[in-house]
């Protein structure tokens, strides 16, 4: 049993424990500065321990997420704090004051950014921070895969992106000590990661020179963003990439290979969706899957490697055919079965 001493000494100590303050509070630059920082604090990421790698990955994808919408939130509230709302229609003060809404997210975001704000982001930038929020949303919402180095290589750029945003928008709202010292060292951490992947890419290079790949069958990765996906069979297999080390798996991951092909060597697939444009995407005549690239009269599958010539299309329904039907009439099979049925 305790003794009467060490009763009251405990009580003591609770009571002084009462009396201390238990609030605790982040400025929004503060609370978006930790995020950000904690979004690469461990990278380079050990490979060799892909189950702790993997964990971080995670969370430093989510935390990366959550300091980008609170920096591009804040350039929308300098600007007017009705910009933050979700639906502009319903802004109240005594909400925002609260904190009491439903914020924008980050796509439209970005849209008020450049449509009212004036805040200029970059076409590269753009496609840089969509392609970074598919992925978050693959991991929060479905099943995910991708290579750790991939991953690594996303974060680092959307970071950079981030802090370039910062340095032309909001140096000014850094006004704290604390606040200035964790933006210093994040760009300290950029620095020493730009050495980690200028040693990627020089080894990338040299793998490429190594298994002699030529420029023609380099197509940017879809994954990492850099230009180093083979599209020729060699010692690593057909359609890998010599910085991040993916390789198709499965009929979207061919398709991925398909539009990067597509992106490099006919025109972006996003003007051609902008534009209302078909993308020369189609169901392979051998395999069925969606990753045959028609370019003029040649037609090559990114998944079975089958190559087709004689592309003829079909005047019912446009789609493309091997070769003209019976007695050379461009009409596909399935719209002469139609037909026929209706006869």
């Amino acid at each position: 049993m305790a003794t009467l001493n060490e009763f009251w000494f405990s009580f003591n100590n609770i009571e002084r424990m009462s009396n201390m303050s238990e609030l605790i509070k982040y400025t929004l630059i503060e609370n978006g500065l930790d995020f950000l920082l904690s979004s690469i604090e461990d990278f380079p990421l050990d490979k060799n321990k892909p189950d702790i790698a993997k964990k971080k990955l995670k969370y430093s994808l989510l935390h990366l997420s959550a300091s980008l919408e609170l920096f591009f939130k804040k350039r929308l509230e300098k600007e007017n704090w009705v910009y933050i709302f979700d639906d502009m229609n319903k802004a109240d003060k005594t909400k925002f004051g609260n904190r009491d809404f439903k914020s924008v997210d980050l796509e439209t975001a970005i849209q008020r950014l450049d449509k009212i704000s004036g805040v200029q982001i970059s076409t590269s930038d753009k496609t840089m921070l969509n392609h970074f929020r598919r992925k978050r949303n693959k991991l929060e919402h479905y099943d995910f895969e991708d290579t750790i180095t991939a991953l690594e290589n996303d974060i680092i750029k959307v970071v950079r992106i981030v802090v370039t945003f910062i340095s032309n928008n909001l140096l000014d709202t850094i006004v704290t000590k604390g606040e200035g010292i964790i933006f210093e060292e994040i760009k300290d951490r950029l620095r020493e990661l730009g050495q980690y992947t200028d040693e990627l890419t020089d080894l990338a290079r040299k793998q490429l020179d190594n298994d002699d790949v030529s420029e023609e069958e380099i197509v940017t990765c879809p994954h990492c963003f850099e230009e180093f996906l083979s599209l020729a069979p060699n010692k690593k297999g057909n359609h890998y990439c010599y910085y991040c080390n993916w390789s198709p798996k499965n009929e979207n991951g061919f398709k991925e290979v398909a539009e990067a092909y597509i992106d490099k060597n006919i025109g972006s697939i996003y003007e051609m969706k902008k534009d209302g444009d078909n993308i020369p995407l189609y169901q392979c005549f051998e395999c069925g899957s969606e990753t045959l690239v028609i370019n003029e009269e040649i037609a090559h599958c990114f998944q079975c490697g089958e190559d087709f010539e004689n592309i003829d299309w079909c005047l019912n329904c446009g789609r493309p055919m091997h070769s003209a039907g019976e007695d050379g009439i461009l009409i596909c099979g399935e719209c002469f079965e139609y037909k026929m049925s209706k006869d």
